[in-house]
């Protein structure tokens, strides 16, 4: 799914940041504390892209599904990836 960037430059970076802290937040352990403060940072972000004007309604909600599908497709990658470590037969 991609995103349509505004006209405007600054508008486009504001998207492109986003973009960047989306993919460097799915690095990130989610037993690690700084995973959730970094959502929170996406989340804050999407709110604030919506109240300056840079995205509509829709958009914050299509941002918002964009992060729990990526989320979903790391975990699915990650769950295939993991050992399952020692089984007893």
């Amino acid at each position: 799914m991609a995103i349509k960037t505004p006209p405007h430059p600054l508008r486009a970076s504001e998207v492109e940041r986003f973009e960047r802290n989306l993919a460097n937040w799915l690095k990130l352990d989610p037993s690690d504390a700084m995973y959730h403060r970094f959502q929170g940072i996406l989340e804050s972000q999407i709110v604030t892209l919506q109240n300056c004007g840079v995205i509509t309604r829709q958009g914050a909600v299509n941002l918002h599904a964009r992060m729990g599908k990526a989320r979903r497709d790391k975990d699915t990658v990650g769950a295939v990836q993991k050992p399952e470590g020692l089984q007893l037969v």
